[in-house]
């Protein structure tokens, strides 16, 4: 019986070696050595329909997305200063909130507010900062297709056994 067992888990390993699988590494998608453009994936996506359709477009146009802005800095700097703003509004929001909650006579809210406040204003240059690298845009990039390739080949795997 763990002869059979072995040798059974012998074939099995060696039929996943011998299968052809997606490999994405630092912005390149390969198969067999051989280097896949983002059309292809995208072809693929359709033809295998790894999940959802819709997750699979999101996890694409998420790495594609991710890949235009960590080449353009002038759309890193524009996100940067729309979140810069946002953010701002936050703590504006923060801060009329507590005043309101003061005016009402509310001291518990008034206080949480007011704190909120305060403690959000230094994390607006840190994320400004952060999204302005393109390092974070190109680690978000590699991890949605990193997901993708992962799901591509399940599916592959899944419709091999299928047939």
């Amino acid at each position: 019986m763990k002869l059979l067992a072995t040798i059974t888990a012998l074939l099995l390993s060696f039929s996943a070696f011998s299968q052809d699988l997606i490999e994405y590494n630092e912005g390149k998608f390969s198969r067999n050595g051989e280097e896949l453009s983002i059309e292809q994936i995208e072809k693929l996506t359709k033809e295998l329909k790894p999940f959802q359709r819709w997750r699979a477009n999101d996890l694409l146009y998420k790495g594609k997305r991710a890949n235009n802005i960590a080449d353009n800095r002038l759309h890193r700097y524009s996100v940067a200063v729309i979140y810069t703003g946002i953010c701002g509004l936050g703590v504006y929001g923060y801060f009329f909130i507590s005043e309101v909650a003061g005016y009402y006579d509310y001291r518990v809210l008034e206080k949480t507010f007011y704190g909120l406040g305060v403690a959000t204003i230094p994390t607006i240059p840190l994320l400004t900062i952060s999204v302005s690298r393109q390092e974070s845009w190109i680690k978000l990039r590699d991890d949605s297709f990193i997901r993708l390739a992962e799901k591509l080949n399940q599916a592959e795997m899944k419709s091999e056994s299928n047939q």
